[in-house]
């Protein structure tokens, strides 16, 4: 608004003090002054008029005037930059008015904030034990796919070194799962039962899990030197079976889950239906429906995890030997399920 109002100054000299040339100049400069016309032409200086361009402009008294509105036009110009300037200013100082809004400023900030969003997420998903235990995880079983694959000869320096570091992950690892037991111990004691068969299979899921991960400590005290290493293995195979018995029970309470999710789907189904049907609005139904079906696939996608875990815990029982237990097969069910719940982790931050 003032820098066009400044442009109506300047077009009032060019009419009163410029005589007839200025008087065309300054009808060229109320054109400039308007906004669409930049917008259009990117500020370009505009051409000259014909009869302006056959006299000189420094020869004749209409020339000189001329020169005069022309510079008349480099101050306007001038002015409207070191405005927009004045204004960009007031936008860093302002950034929640309106009357100074900076079209880029505005795009960037969202991108700024979902950048931060982002990074905060990563932040939190980072604190929690399980969110660095599954990207150490999805580390391990994909180095363990590289060494199994036998991409790399077993003579080279960096398959050596491979070898050295998926190991070292795997104790790592161990560490991660100091005190954890405890965590099934709560969620055996803070489930809601709606039968008997769901109170036998909480006890084998959450005390086959719980058993693992109490025994997993010792595993780990053996393997880094605090206990005689000739208990390690037999520890290792208490370990295996119980993890397997959990996955059992943990698969069996998750199938259980889901069709009662799938009942719930079809009753919601049928309710956003009628809803339609009648013209009544069924946005919070909708919604409920859209969280149902997240849920859902979360759940689907843990059974999925619990398979391939308990594939490894059978492969782990058996020593490697058998169907179903080669390296590579293997390593590829560990690390998609590595990445499975490293996505569940993620959604639960």
């Amino acid at each position: 608004m003032r820098v066009d109002m400044l442009c109506c100054g300047v077009v009032l000299v060019c009419f009163f003090t410029l005589g007839r040339e200025g008087r065309e100049e300054g009808s060229l400069l109320l054109r400039l002054g308007n906004k669409e016309f930049y917008d259009s032409h990117d500020m370009h200086i505009p051409v000259k008029s014909d009869k302006f361009n056959k006299k000189q402009a420094d020869e004749t008294k209409e020339g000189q005037v001329s020169k005069r509105a022309r510079d008349s036009f480099s101050f306007l110009l001038r002015t409207r930059t070191l405005s927009r300037n004045f204004i960009s200013v007031l936008n860093h100082h302002n950034h929640g008015s309106q009357a100074f809004t900076n079209p880029t400023n505005a795009n960037e900030i969202p991108y700024k904030q979902r950048q931060g969003d982002f990074l905060n997420h990563l932040e939190v998903y980072l604190a929690k034990r399980d969110g660095v235990d599954k990207l150490l995880k999805i580390s391990r079983y994909a180095t363990k796919i590289i060494l199994a694959s036998s991409v790399l000869p077993e003579t080279l320096t960096v398959a050596k070194r491979l070898k050295s570091f998926e190991s070292s992950v795997g104790l790592s690892r161990k560490a991660f799962r100091l005190g954890k037991f405890v965590q099934d111990a709560n969620a055996l004691r803070g489930s809601h039962f709606d039968s008997k068969q769901e109170i036998i299979l909480s006890i084998i899921a959450y005390g086959g899990e719980g058993l693992y991960y109490f025994v997993e400590q010792f595993v780990w005290l053996a393997k880094s030197g605090l206990i005689d290493s000739k208990h390690s293995k037999s520890l290792g195979k208490i370990s295996a079976w119980a993890e397997f018995v959990g996955y059992i029970g943990s698969i069996s309470l998750k199938f259980r889950g889901l069709k009662k999710l799938g009942e719930d789907e079809v009753c919601l189904e049928s309710s956003v239906e009628i809803a339609i049907t009648s013209g009544v609005g069924c946005q919070e139904e909708e919604r409920r429906l859209w969280r149902l079906r997240e849920k859902k696939l979360l759940k689907k996608l843990s059974i999925v995890q619990d398979l391939a875990d308990g594939l490894m815990a059978s492969a782990d029982i058996r020593d490697g030997r058998g169907q179903f237990s080669g390296p590579l097969l293997v390593s590829c069910a560990g690390l998609l399920s590595a990445l499975i719940s490293t996505h569940k982790s993620w959604v639960s931050c």
